[in-house]
C-alpha cells in the first residue's frame, strides 16, 4: 500500500508542476473544465456521483486532451439481498488521477466521445448489523479494504459551447497489471454507468 501511496503522490506532483509552468503564460484556470457525474453500478444496483477537475493540455483541430483529479463516491445497500437477515450498507470512495482524450469526429466541434484512463486509490467500507433471530445472534459488523484502482472511461456526448452533456461507462481493469483474478462487475472491479454534465471555464483574455 505505500508503494502505491508513493506512486500516486508522484503523479499528482508532475500534474501540479505542468500546471505551476502554465501559469507563466496565462491564469492557472483558463481552459479548466468541471464536470459531475451521476453514476449506476451495472451490477451491484449502487448509486453516487464523480466530480472532476481536469485542465487542458492541448487542443487540436479535432481532439482535445485533459489532466486532473477525479473523486468517487457510490453506496449501495445490502439490506435484505442474502439469505441471512442482514441491515447494513457498501459504500465505496476513490480518488484518481485522469488523462481525458476527446475526439470531435465532424467539422464541427458539436458531437464527441472520449476516453480517459485513470488510476487511484479506492476504498470499500461495509457496515451494519447481521440478525439471526431464531439463534439470537445479533452482531454489528464494519469492514473497510483499500486499493489500488485503474481503469478507462468512455463517453459520448454533445457539446454546447462551453457546456457539454454525455453519457459515460466507466470500467475497473483491476487485476490485470497486478497479475490478480479479473472478474469485471466484482466487488472492486466495479462497471458504472450514467451522464455527466460538464462546463469549461472561460479563457482569460
Amino acid at each position: 500500500m505505500k508503494k502505491n501511496i508513493i506512486i500516486l503522490s508522484i503523479l499528482f506532483l508532475i500534474q501540479i508542476e505542468s500546471y505551476g509552468q502554465d501559469q507563466n503564460s496565462k491564469h492557472f484556470w483558463t481552459n479548466s473544465r468541471i464536470e459531475l457525474l451521476g453514476s449506476y453500478e451495472l451490477f451491484g444496483g449502487g448509486i453516487g456521483f464523480i466530480a472532476k477537475g481536469k485542465k487542458e493540455i492541448f487542443n487540436l483541430k479535432h481532439f482535445e486532451g485533459f489532466a486532473g483529479l477525479a473523486f468517487q463516491y457510490s453506496y449501495q445497500s445490502e439490506t435484505n439481498k442474502l439469505l441471512t437477515g442482514i441491515k447494513g450498507h457498501n459504500s465505496d470512495v476513490g480518488m484518481y488521477t485522469v488523462f481525458d482524450i476527446i475526439l470531435y469526429p465532424f467539422k464541427t466541434k458539436k458531437v464527441f466521445t472520449g476516453l480517459e484512463p485513470y488510476l487511484g486509490l479506492t476504498t470499500l467500507k461495509s457496515d451494519g448489523v447481521l440478525e439471526i433471530p431464531k439463534h439470537n445472534i445479533y452482531e454489528d459488523y464494519s469492514n473497510s479494504y483499500t486499493y489500488l484502482n485503474y481503469g478507462i472511461t468512455q463517453t459520448i456526448g454533445y457539446s454546447f459551447k462551453r457546456i457539454n452533456t454525455s453519457l459515460f461507462a466507466m470500467l475497473s481493469l483491476k487485476g490485470i497489471l497486478d497479475k490478480g483474478r479479473t472478474r469485471p462487475g466484482d466487488s472492486d472491479s466495479k462497471i458504472f454507468f450514467g451522464f455527466n454534465i460538464s462546463y469549461k471555464l472561460k479563457p482569460t483574455k
